[in-house]
């Protein structure tokens, strides 16, 4: 039984880390490339809005943060996907 657990918490932790290649990845093609109409462009949207978008939505009730120039959604959901990753070999 705990060599289900701890496969399950390294499965959870090997996507994080995907999803944090992602958003890695997503931050530097927002940089280079100006057209969403890119098919790796939409993917790594694909993959990464269902994190950013919930965040994004919670933040956005903060009028300090509507005031806000930059986008910080990304920056708290890179964050929160960080501590949840040293978070879980603490649990098993």
């Amino acid at each position: 039984m705990l060599q289900i657990v701890y496969v399950i918490i390294r499965l959870v932790y090997y996507l994080i880390v995907v999803l944090q290649i992602a958003m890695f990845a997503r931050a530097i093609m927002s940089w280079i490339m100006a057209e969403e109409d890119n098919a790796l462009t939409r993917f790594i949207g694909t993959i990464t809005d269902p994190i950013i978008i919930p965040i994004r939505m919670v933040l956005e009730k903060f009028e300090f943060v509507r005031n806000m120039p930059i986008d910080i959604s990304f920056f708290v959901a890179f964050l929160l996907l960080v501590i949840i990753q040293n978070i879980l070999p603490t649990v098993f």
